[in-house]
């Protein structure tokens, strides 16, 4: 969407996944395809990607190594999305460099994005969308749960399953992972599976001002605690 609707020079790596097809409720097949940044795959196979941008030209680089560059179409139903076929998988570093010609036909990169492949997930991290919370019986708080690996980035094949409990004057509105084919629909409850490595819980504040305790549990990871403080103008947030 950035890539259409945005003047800021953007490039987008976006692998397809397998599948991805649903049956809906009329029996008629969608051509929906999953996409993802997750570059841990099996050793041999080749995937295939686009990269979404608004630049002139993509180049490709697997490891520092050139998979070639393409011109962005031309016409309307494939504009602003390049697709490259049967990439053949490697360990490491996919890099997308978005370029654009200048009048004197000189180019140069302005845009850039790359997707590696990470660690094993060895802890949960919470963040909240927010610094204000107000005590006001309606406002929300929005925190994501992500999964980790030693160098703090996000393990996209991770779908442990997690539990949230909270101490202090709040409830938990929702809970979720945006997996819409998976088969956790309901956003009641106290737990639910990461999904793409992560997961999310929103938080109800109550009428009087709480310090609220929200805590992350996993039978894989360490629990992890948020600190909300909910006032009547402002929160205070921290998070260990």
């Amino acid at each position: 969407m950035k890539s259409m609707f945005s003047d800021e020079p953007v490039v987008h790596i976006a692998v397809k996944e397998e599948g991805g097809s649903v049956t809906m409720w009329n029996g008629v097949k969608t051509g929906i395809k999953e996409l993802s940044e997750n570059w841990n795959r099996t050793k041999g196979s080749k995937v295939s990607l686009y990269t979404y941008t608004n630049c002139d030209e993509v180049e490709l680089l697997l490891n520092g190594k050139s998979l070639g560059r393409k011109k962005n179409p031309t016409d309307a139903c494939h504009r602003n999305q390049i697709l490259w076929k049967d990439i053949p998988y490697e360990k490491g570093t996919l890099q997308a460099v978005g370029y654009s010609a200048s009048q004197r036909q000189k180019v140069s990169p302005i845009a850039h994005h790359e997707i590696s492949t990470t660690g094993n997930a060895v802890r949960l991290i919470v963040t909240p969308d927010k610094q204000t919370w107000k005590a006001d019986g309606e406002d929300l708080q929005h925190l994501r749960i992500t999964a980790v690996d030693s160098k703090g980035r996000k393990v996209w094949d991770c779908q442990d399953e997690v539990s949230i409990s909270i101490d202090g004057d709040a409830r938990i509105a929702a809970i979720g992972n945006g997996n819409i084919f998976g088969d956790e629909i309901s956003t009641t409850g106290n737990t639910c599976h990461l999904y793409k490595g992560t997961a999310l819980v929103i938080l109800r504040s109550a009428l009087k001002p709480s310090t609220v305790t929200l805590r992350v549990s996993s039978p894989k990871f360490k629990t992890v605690t948020c600190k909300l403080i909910s006032l009547h103008q402002l929160s205070i947030i921290s998070a260990k």
